[in-house]
């Protein structure tokens, strides 16, 4: 049950970032279940079917490091380019996630980086 306090909000915030951080101690060195997330991503051919939690999980299997990193990194610059990933789905990933934005600087600024040196116009202005 929500409850309508500030308190409670500023909690049910905070739980997306507890999620997301216990997804990224989860998937560390779990190379089966990076790769299925990674297939199963991949395997997604339209717009309507990503979710924020697809940008999500190709972060934080980026951040993680090790042999999935240019795997999330391609799939992520890929699916910008060809239009999976758009804006409106960028600000559902961001809306309201301040701290958790904070924890990921340094990701989103190494992605950010490599997104700018790409040929393509679509991934340099996402």
């Amino acid at each position: 049950v929500l409850f309508r306090s500030m308190k409670c909000k500023a909690t049910y915030v905070n739980c997306e970032g507890f999620v997301l951080e216990a997804l990224r101690a989860g998937l560390r060195f779990q190379n089966v279940i990076c790769e299925a997330f990674l297939k199963e991503i991949k395997g997604l051919n339209e717009n309507r079917d990503h979710k924020a939690i697809d940008i999500w999980l190709l972060l934080i299997i980026y951040a993680n490091g090790g042999a999935h990193r240019k795997v999330a990194e391609l799939l992520l610059k890929k699916k910008i380019i060809v239009g999976h990933f758009g804006i409106a789905l960028l600000r559902q990933c961001i809306y309201g996630q301040n701290e958790t934005l904070q924890d990921y600087f340094q990701v989103l600024v190494s992605v950010s980086g490599t997104l700018l040196t790409c040929k393509e116009l679509h991934a340099r202005q996402f």
